[in-house]
């Protein structure tokens, strides 16, 4: 189907103006701008921001219909910090900060909101790091996950749903 019969037949929301006709009804999205269409602002709509700052930056990752979310920050390079507030997951929402100083990355997450069961908590560090030191809420870990990616080396641990945790990761 072309976009002008698109335009005609399902105008995403607004009641179209017929052949571009105002007083008839809207101009169709389908042939507005990209930011001018209605569903542009919708949760994660915006993916030329959304998607590299909630997905790779803040790692992001909803899995709603298995009840599970994972966040796995990776601080881009000269930054010294990343966050998002009331990122939107279902009815709830998510709030992340992670930093990067030196050898010590941390992740802060307030999951309480989140619709899920099951959390992971973590942080991407370089390919050739390697961790020393891996803390859950001041308390230190011997059992973590961890995977070299084409981000990096993955660093996670399991984490209690509905309540705010930190992570700080060392590394040499």
């Amino acid at each position: 189907m072309s976009a002008k019969g698109c335009a005609m037949s399902r105008a995403e929301i607004f009641p179209s103006g017929l052949n571009g006709d105002l007083s008839t009804g809207f101009t169709p999205n389908i042939t507005r701008c990209w930011t001018c269409r209605s569903m542009f602002m919708q949760a994660w709509g915006n993916y030329g921001t959304a998607w590299s700052v909630i997905h790779q930056q803040l790692g992001v990752r909803p899995f709603l219909n298995e009840g599970e979310l994972q966040v796995v920050p990776q601080v881009p390079p000269g930054e010294p910090s990343v966050e998002g507030t009331n990122i939107r997951l279902g009815r709830g929402s998510v709030d992340v900060f992670a930093s990067h100083d030196g050898a010590q990355y941390t992740t802060k997450v307030d999951a309480g909101k989140a619709p899920v069961r099951e959390v992971m908590i973590g942080h991407t560090l370089p390919r050739d790091a390697k961790p020393t030191a891996v803390v859950l809420d001041g308390k230190r870990l011997r059992h973590y996950d961890s995977r070299v990616t084409n981000r990096g080396l993955e660093v996670a641990v399991e984490a209690k749903s509905g309540q705010d945790h930190t992570l700080t990761i060392t590394a040499s």
